[in-house]
């Protein structure tokens, strides 16, 4: 068998396949208005492997016909499967190793993964699929922004919703874009460039009592990001009836929580006049 194996070596009579493994669990958190991810490793490489078909499950190759591996930490692995005497055994295994490093096959089975920084597109895929899931398990809309119309150049928003409250209408800037969650998740893992959102602005419509104080109707309500926006939307609308009043606040909201922080009476706009 051996010699097989040798034989196949020369002609040619194997291939080389790229395999993955991943098993990482990634916590995803906010910090200080940035996104950090902590990664436990487990069981996280890549590796290719030399397989020889015509010789799976016979002596000395497995049933699956690898017989050797290669990864970018632990190099070259020749997998023997041991069915003769001990000496026997090693004796092919130190064969078979050296004609692999005397060979276009060594070159072959390390082409890719040649530096311990090669990219495990699993790792990196399972990566982007949580982070995914983590803005969808949580009250964020997330947005990405052109600052100057280049497809290549472009700002991540991530927006903290309150989680007590429910908005009837969200009004963007004009240059952003929204994204469903697995849609910027890819694009924020190669940019890491994110700007998190945490105050929103809301135009209420009010009962306004003779003492200064107001009670709201219960919505709907207009909710902004941009507060140059929603004070020309509040001047924008017209005068209320009389008694009532547009009341244009700010709400601060926690980024961990989601709760309301602080609520900012910013102006109001009555619909009758003292």
């Amino acid at each position: 068998m051996k010699e097989k194996i040798l034989k196949n070596l020369e002609s040619g009579k194997y291939r080389i396949e790229y395999r993955e493994h991943c098993d990482c669990r990634f916590d995803w958190q906010l910090q200080n208005g940035k996104l950090d991810c902590e990664v436990e490793n487990i069981d996280c490489c890549n590796y290719n492997v030399l397989v020889m078909p015509d010789l799976a499950g016979q002596s000395y190759v497995h049933k699956d016909g690898v017989l050797a591996t290669y990864d970018a930490l632990g190099g070259l692995d020749v997998r023997l499967r041991g069915q003769a005497t001990l000496a026997n055994f090693e004796a092919a295994e130190n064969e078979i190793t050296a004609a692999i490093y005397n060979s276009d096959v060594l070159t072959e089975i390390s082409r890719g993964i040649e530096s311990p920084a090669a990219c495990n597109n699993l790792h990196h895929k399972r990566m982007q699929a949580s982070l995914a899931n983590w803005i969808e398990d949580n009250r964020y809309q997330v947005y990405v922004r052109y600052p100057r119309e280049f497809s290549n150049e472009y700002e991540c928003m991530l927006v903290v919703i309150p989680e007590e409250y429910q908005y009837d209408t969200l009004h963007v800037p004009t240059d952003w874009d929204a994204k469903s969650p697995h849609e910027w998740a890819e694009m924020y893992l190669p940019a890491h460039d994110i700007e998190v959102i945490t105050d929103l602005y809301v135009i209420t419509l009010s009962y306004y009592h003779k003492d200064g104080s107001t009670e709201s109707y219960g919505g709907p309500d207009d909710w902004y990001i941009s507060e140059a926006d929603a004070r020309y939307a509040l001047n924008d609308k017209a005068d209320p009836d009389k008694g009532d009043c547009y009341e244009l606040c700010k709400y601060t909201v926690d980024p961990y929580s989601g709760s309301i922080d602080d609520i900012s009476h910013l102006k109001t706009k009555k619909g009758w006049k003292e």
